[in-house]
């Protein structure tokens, strides 16, 4: 039988951990383990793990001496302790539907290609606070039946930069060795995901059971911190990955230019809400920002040369044979 290994990271979800490991007791298929990291939790969190380890020996819990405050320096700790063929990481506040792991099972045991690295679970975004808000990703967001198409890593991975799959799968735990978790910026699980993706062979998809993704506002990523302003290094290094796999320009491009959308609108947040940070915080964010911009270079093709528009720090803008620059929109306080 395929072992499934799972983990979860946690820092103070004292309020949903129960729903969440439970949602794992509760799996049919029962061959798995469970790795929870707490990351020096001062609320609950810690005992409401011990009691579930000591009435399932599939449980682990790693304790932190030290908080690190992001997840993915604990997703690395919680690989050093995973032995199954394949891995999922829950997050503390998400569930999984019961029949999960066992579809997984199905799936890839039917499969007569047993190249599959990634098998993608349906995902519900589930808005507790307003249920009209849900809604399902399932396969290729917006392209009918597409449950039944086996990817390239190379095609997962262009899919995924505007998420146009789920990046909640199930990874051959060999590969997601290999590469760990990027643990720089606030979304580096969004990095690590795409890697995952390029690097596997081939890609496909669960039909029917979900994945439950929380939208929490109290999140950690939802939250107005400086450490917001760090997601800058997640699209650069996808960007990078990119061209170290001399995929196509036309991606790379798509890429660049998401990679100053955000820019511009993480200048623009920040000039709206800057009153609401404290001088050293003001100071901190705007390293972070003078960083992301010795970084940020246009990636152009020939057309690119003669016309095209760009965003900065000062607003949108027109470039004329590489050399006029017209704003046609300024940043106020820019």
């Amino acid at each position: 039988m395929i072992k499934i290994s799972i983990f979860t990271c946690c820092y103070n979800h004292e309020k949903y951990l129960e729903r969440c490991i439970n949602s794992i007791l509760k799996q049919t298929y029962q061959n798995w383990e469970l790795v929870c990291v707490d990351d020096k939790s001062t609320d609950n969190s810690l005992k409401i793990l011990q009691d579930f380890a000591k009435k399932d020996k599939r449980i682990r819990i790693i304790e932190k001496e030290k908080n690190s405050g992001k997840a993915a320096p604990n997703c690395n700790i919680a690989l050093n302790y995973l032995d199954g063929e394949f891995v999922l990481g829950v997050g503390p506040d998400d569930e999984i539907s019961e029949n999960c792991l066992q579809e997984f099972i199905n799936v890839y045991s039917d499969l007569e290609d047993k190249e599959i690295d990634a098998i993608i679970i349906p995902t519900l975004f589930y808005f507790i606070e307003n249920k009209e808000k849900n809604f399902i990703m399932s396969g290729v967001n917006g392209v009918k039946n597409s449950e039944n198409r086996i990817l390239t890593g190379r095609e997962a991975f262009e899919l995924s930069i505007d998420w146009k799959i789920s990046g909640f799968a199930f990874f051959r735990t060999n590969m997601v060795k290999q590469f760990g978790f990027y643990e720089e910026g606030m979304n580096g699980d969004e990095y690590s995901c795409r890697e995952f993706f390029l690097n596997s062979r081939k890609v496909t998809f669960l039909k029917e059971n979900f994945y439950f993704y929380h939208q929490i506002n109290t999140s950690i990523t939802r939250k107005l911190s400086p450490k917001l302003f760090t997601v800058y290094k997640t699209l650069w290094k996808t960007e990078e990955l990119a061209k170290k796999h001399k995929l196509q320009a036309s991606l790379i491009k798509f890429i660049n230019q998401r990679r100053y959308t955000e820019s511009y609108n993480l200048w623009e947040k920040y000039l709206k809400n800057k009153n609401n940070f404290c001088a050293a915080e003001q100071k901190k964010i705007e390293e972070y920002f003078e960083e992301n911009y010795q970084l940020l270079k246009p990636y152009k093709t020939t057309r690119d040369y003669f016309f095209r528009k760009e965003k900065d720090r000062i607003g949108k803008s027109i470039i004329f044979f590489d050399k006029i620059k017209f704003y046609y929109k300024r940043l106020k306080n820019a």
